[in-house]
């Protein structure tokens, strides 16, 4: 059982203290979202309906669940909820040798 199912029965008995967070966070960001399981998903929906403010950042071919065959899943039954923007980084991002060393010259 995900760590996630207290938080999320909590939250849908006790309406009061999820207005409370809805009126506290306009903004959520969830990093990782391609390794999101249901549960996770439904806390993450229900966080984010009020503002529907929602940014998740993922990749699928990083997913620890891939070995399974295990699809993005997540992320489009999200969509369906929540009016999205996708944006896709095509490049690979990785740190190149003359940025660390501007980093090593900054740090003396």
């Amino acid at each position: 059982m995900t760590s996630c199912v207290k938080p999320l029965n909590f939250f849908e008995q006790r309406p009061k203290v999820l207005e409370y967070y809805h009126n506290l966070f306009s903004y959520i960001m969830v990093d990782e979202y391609q390794d999101t399981n249901g549960v996770q998903f439904r806390l993450v929906k229900l966080l984010a309906d009020k503002h529907k403010n929602l940014c998740v950042v993922g990749d699928d071919d990083q997913s620890i669940y891939r070995f399974r065959g295990q699809i993005f899943v997540t992320y489009w039954i999200l969509n369906l909820y929540i009016k999205m923007q996708s944006y896709s980084l095509r490049a690979e991002l990785s740190i190149n040798q003359e940025y660390l060393r501007c980093c090593e010259r900054s740090d003396s």
